[in-house]
């Protein structure tokens, strides 16, 4: 709406504004000089709705006694902490509510705004830790800090200050002892505590981030192999291989993948083709393992999808006589078709059926008829019959551009059986 519009619609008088004011602010912000009024505006609901909506109206609006700070104090922080020096109010400021915005969106006033007997530590030591660390000699207090809440902000953000708030006693090592490898490792010999370190939810973070010192913190009775920690223990901690190794314990659901990726020297050392996750590391395998193969080579455990296709072609095409035969397709993917055509023609009749049944939607694009035709037309007697199966079975309303690609291949054929299905399936798809 332009300016001149709402001026001419405009009507105080009948404006609801108890209830619309915050609509005002919102919706109609470039036209404030219009529709502004103090004494009618909704401050006690609609503060907020001024504060985040019309900031670059500040100096008009601003009112000390109108405005409402108990639920609008943090919209100020937040949206107007360049007009700090302002609207700044000690004694109005929402402290319990608010605090966390203050140490968030106005840390550069620090020296103006801060008070340790009002700012709200239940509830904001995280933001302290976490936008305030330059000033930390000057609101660190061990007993106020909510260590529970935030131990791992103070890890992660005041690392460079760890000297000054480091507590052994106080800091949460249950939740926070994550933090502490990950952002404090340079630390580690000052905070290193196997007997509060929790090894269990932390476990994958000593071992992706304290590699340096793993003398120090191996101990294979508390290290946790699972999840993560073990796709961890073998990407980075792959030189104490045979220290931290133990094919009972390692997790192999997340850890395949990583061991061929970062372990393959130690191949012959963890190769265990029942442990090993061949739906997540058949690709991995197949491309980083090339100089194993003929030890982890396995058809029924090879897991096929286009990504394991693509690197057996690009590393074992020497090989193709020996898994090509093996293909057993089972995806979704309608890229894997080409791929298939393209490079794998001559085994057409191995991958072809698993890979027809598993993708019915083959029969709703012409695409794939136009592929099939280019690449394995020697074989059209077979898959022309399959797809006009898949139309005759489909419940949704096959392209008549897909029935009429079938047709012209039916007529190349000159295939009876082929014939039949096509005339059964243009009555059933094609009208007039």
């Amino acid at each position: 709406m332009t300016r001149e519009e709402f001026a001419r619609r405009w009507d105080p008088d009948k404006w609801d504004w108890k209830h619309d004011s915050g609509y005002l602010a919102a919706m109609y912000k470039e036209h404030f000089d219009i529709w502004w009024d103090p004494k009618r505006y909704n401050w006690k609901d609609a503060s907020d709705s001024l504060v985040m909506c019309c900031k670059e109206h500040f100096h008009k609006w601003w009112d000390h006694e109108r405005f409402n700070w108990k639920d609008a104090s943090w919209a100020l922080a937040q949206h107007c902490s360049k007009y700090f020096d302002t609207w700044w109010d000690p004694e109005r400021y929402d402290w319990e509510g608010a605090s966390w915005a203050l140490a968030t969106y106005c840390s550069t006033h620090f020296e103006k705004w801060w008070d340790p007997t009002r700012f709200n530590w239940v509830h904001a030591s995280r933001e302290l830790a976490t936008h305030c660390c330059e000033h930390i000699e000057k609101w660190r207090d061990p007993k106020r800090f909510n260590w529970k809440d935030a131990s791992w902000a103070l890890a992660q953000h005041c690392c460079e200050y760890f000297d000054h708030w480091w507590d052994p006693a106080r800091f949460d090592w249950k939740d926070a002892s994550w933090a502490l490898a990950q952002y404090c490792s340079k630390h580690f010999h000052k905070w290193w505590n196997p007997d509060k370190f929790n090894w269990k939810d932390a476990s994958w973070a000593l071992a992706t981030y304290c590699s340096a010192h793993f003398e120090k913190w191996w101990d294979p009775e508390k290290f946790d192999y699972s999840g993560a920690a073990s796709h961890a223990l073998a990407r980075y901690c792959s030189k104490y291989f045979h220290k931290w190794w133990n094919s009972e314990k390692f997790d192999w659901e997340e850890g395949s993948a990583a061991l061929v990726n970062h372990c393959s020297k130690y191949f012959e050392t963890w190769w265990d083709p029942k442990r090993f996750n061949w739906k997540e590391g058949s690709k991995t395998l197949a491309s980083r393992a090339a100089a194993h193969f003929h030890i982890w080579w396995d058809p029924d455990r090879f897991v096929w999808n286009v990504h394991t296709i693509r690197a057996m072609l690009k590393y074992h095409k020497d090989k193709i006589h020996i898994w090509a035969p093996h293909i057993k397709v089972h995806t979704t993917s309608p890229q894997c078709l080409e791929v298939l055509c393209a490079n794998l023609a001559e085994y057409f009749e191995y991958w072809w059926p698993p890979f027809c049944e598993s993708n019915k939607g083959l029969v709703m694009d012409p695409k794939y008829i136009d592929c099939l035709g280019e690449h394995v037309p020697q074989y059209s007697h077979i898959w022309v019959i399959d797809l006009l199966k898949l139309v005759e079975e489909t419940t949704d309303s096959v392209p008549a551009t897909v029935v009429l690609r079938l047709a012209l291949w039916c007529a190349k054929s000159g295939n009876h059986v082929q014939r039949w299905f096509l005339r059964n399936t243009l009555q059933k798809e094609v009208s007039g």
